[in-house]
């Protein structure tokens, strides 16, 4: 596929979304906060787990003609990974925005706003990803149909730059959240509590016993086990709030139980398993489908039991 037409394709998606956004008022789809924390949200998440020759090479393969297959290998893994990446930005930074606004029901007047911004992040989120990286990946994906197999893969996560890079991109990560939360008095103690941890990652704990024998599956046996984990955490919560549904005073806490125990899992998995997922990219087992699903599904349940949680209270207020 030729660079122009890969120019045209992006520039065209970009002006069919913008356009949309203007037709429905771009003043209602603005929010710098939520913008600047899904693009350094995302960027810091990506170097900690791809390596700046990584991140360059991909970027290339896009336009480039001539590309090796390991080359383009790589650039298919990071430009799904971008796409996670994305999404989970997105889903995080509404999950906070939902944890927030628990702590600040006492003025229903200013929920309904701060839930739209809430939102904001998931949406630039989504728009972002079928801007660039959702049709990157698809041209390196035909690309690759049409790329003899030639050469090997070069794993990056044992070089000093790949190191910098996990090292930059962890602390970047923790600087934005408390950023989003409140920096230099975040409201840490809103957001974690002993219940939800042990649930949370109790089952990224237990599951590590399964890589023991292959290290290079650690990162998705973790986001696997704290997936499973939390999900018992959350209907645990779900049940106490339907047990207690007119019981204003009980239903905070079993929904502080639900929220919490999705957002520590969540926020393990930014932190560690998915930068450790991508350091390895491992290839080639079927195993490996079933994390790469997880990564994807986990996040979009998170949005939608969240928002679900949301609602319920909303409802009884």
């Amino acid at each position: 596929m030729k660079t122009y037409v890969v120019i045209s394709k992006m520039l065209l998606i970009m002006a069919i979304l913008f356009s949309a956004i203007l037709l429905a008022g771009f003043s209602d789809f603005f929010d710098s906060l939520s913008l600047i924390f899904v693009v350094s949200m995302t960027f810091f998440l990506t170097i900690a787990g791809f390596s700046p020759k990584q991140i360059k090479n991909s970027i290339i393969a896009v336009f480039s003609i001539e590309s090796k297959h390991s080359i383009l290998i790589e650039a298919k893994e990071y430009w799904l990974s971008l796409i996670r990446n994305l999404i989970v930005s997105g889903v995080f930074g509404t999950l906070i925005g939902f944890i927030l606004i628990l702590g600040r029901l006492d003025d229903p007047s200013k929920v309904d706003p701060m839930m739209s911004i809430a939102y904001l992040t998931f949406f630039y989120a989504v728009l972002f990803t079928l801007i660039l990286p959702i049709p990157a990946y698809f041209i390196i994906t035909e690309r690759l149909q049409s790329v003899s197999k030639n050469d090997e893969i070069k794993r990056h996560y044992k070089t000093k730059s790949g190191l910098i890079s996990s090292i930059i991109g962890i602390i970047g990560i923790i600087t934005v959240f408390l950023i989003s939360i409140g920096f230099p008095k975040p409201e840490i103690s809103v957001f974690f509590s002993r219940a939800s941890i042990q649930f949370a990652l109790g089952g990224g704990v237990a599951f590590t016993t399964f890589s023991l024998l292959k290290k290079e599956k650690l990162g998705g046996y973790l986001t696997l086990g704290m997936a499973l984990s939390s999900m018992i955490g959350l209907i645990g919560g779900l049940i106490q709030m339907f047990r207690y549904s007119n019981n204003l005073s009980k239903i905070g806490p079993a929904a502080a139980l639900s929220m919490l125990s999705l957002f520590i899992a969540l926020f393990a998995m930014i932190l560690v398993s998915f930068p450790i997922s991508d350091k390895y990219q491992y290839k080639g087992d079927n195993t490996n489908s079933i994390f790469r699903l997880t990564e994807f599904v986990f996040p979009l349940l998170v949005l939608i039991f969240s928002s679900i949680i949301m609602f319920m209270i909303f409802a009884k207020i």
